[in-house]
């Protein structure tokens, strides 16, 4: 959770999600000035400095699927995204229409809007019998 305390300290209290420990991290920043305390290693360390600077997801959707068995077709992004693009990437994926057949892993976007991450399928879509 980020903390605005005044216009130049931030607080945030997170939990490391880099390996199976969970560390509590608590991030102060005042006057260009990061304080961080709680990380085990230097991972956690940068995962808080991460989400500080520029937070990253990966992103999981749908896609419309055209002469498919099913309508939707699930896909994810194979790396995270900055948050601040997730709107964005949302809004390009809703017109969005793939062929089928796909199958799991297939690309169905590459490099989206310039982050390195590809839009791939996460399950298979058959081509459905006329």
């Amino acid at each position: 959770m980020k903390t605005e305390l005044r216009d130049d300290v931030v607080e945030m209290d997170l939990i490391c999600v880099v390996c199976p420990i969970g560390c509590s991290i608590k991030l102060r920043a005042k006057d260009g000035k990061v304080e961080i305390v709680g990380n085990r290693c230097p991972k956690g360390y940068e995962y808080a400095m991460d989400e500080y600077r520029d937070p990253k997801r990966i992103l999981t959707t749908n896609v419309r699927v055209l002469n498919g068995d099913h309508e939707l077709l699930s896909v994810k992004t194979d790396s995270p995204i900055p948050k601040r693009l997730i709107w964005e990437m949302m809004r390009i994926l809703k017109n969005i229409r793939i062929e089928a057949p796909k199958e799991v892993g297939e690309i169905i976007l590459e490099n989206v809007l310039n982050t390195g991450a590809n839009i791939v399928s996460t399950r298979r879509i058959m081509r459905r019998k006329s």
